[in-house]
């Protein structure tokens, strides 16, 4: 239990608006600034957690152990620190956005320089 305890301090000190869920100090639910939620259970720390997302629409993503290189190729013997994983997901979120914001730009400027209108 040392070792969850120890993991929660350095969270709780790192992201101070952390909620608990259902009063356990290895589940939490830590707020993005774009409005995310990261839910955490580590409850079995050092072994992998359960992390799941869920936008402000309520949508869930559960399977990002595909797309976080630390939770893909976790080892209990090498765990990597539980803010040291939220630091990175929220930079793949963070990242993920800013390419969607940027693909969405590039295409609206596209469709903006060939619109049928200017054609004529």
């Amino acid at each position: 239990m040392e070792i969850i305890e120890e993991q929660y301090q350095k969270v709780i000190e790192t992201f101070p608006n952390t909620i608990l869920v259902n009063n356990f100090i290895s589940h939490l639910k830590i707020p993005s600034e774009i409005d995310w939620f990261l839910d955490i259970d580590y409850s079995k720390y050092p072994k992998r957690p359960k992390v799941i997302l869920t936008n402000p629409n309520g949508q869930v993503y559960k399977k990002l152990d595909m797309w976080i290189s630390s939770l893909r190729s976790w080892k209990k013997k090498d765990a990597i620190s539980i803010v040291e994983l939220i630091y990175e997901i929220l930079a793949f979120i963070e990242g993920t956005i800013t390419i969607k914001k940027d693909l969405i730009n590039g295409i609206l400027a596209v469709c903006r320089e060939h619109h049928p209108i200017k054609i004529l």
